[in-house]
């Protein structure tokens, strides 16, 4: 639960559509290829999914069940945003500050060279 809080504090803006909001920015951040995001934004709803369960009292059954199996590699997202966001804040932007986070991320994410720009930014684009 504590994994997907922090990765929320982070990335989760507003109430709603949170699930799919922090897994398409944590994919959209981490992922380097087109089937990377993709692995990472399956993954980061799963997490969700059972975070979400888990809070409200439900049972984990079957796939969600196993989901906890991989908490490790919830861990190592979270990490790497964490270690991300540091970096972004021991040199502080005129570009990247709260009000981007919480009104141009989504589209930023959606064009390529903006992309680019912001994972420079936090550290995360290929050296």
């Amino acid at each position: 639960m504590d994994i997907i809080t922090a990765a929320e504090a982070l990335l989760a803006t507003g109430t709603t559509e949170l699930t799919f909001k922090l897994s398409f920015r944590v994919a959209g951040l981490l992922g380097r290829t087109t089937e990377e995001r993709l692995r990472i934004f399956d993954a980061m709803k799963r997490f969700s999914d059972v975070r979400s369960k888990t809070v409200h009292g439900d049972r984990l059954r079957g796939t969600l069940l196993q989901v906890l199996e991989d908490v490790d590699a919830a861990r190592g997202l979270v990490r790497r945003l964490l270690l991300a966001f540091i970096r972004l804040a021991v040199s502080p932007s005129d570009t990247y500050d709260r009000k981007f986070f919480e009104q141009r991320l989504d589209a930023t994410l959606q064009d390529d060279r903006a992309r680019r720009l912001l994972m420079q930014a936090l550290g995360l684009a290929r050296s």
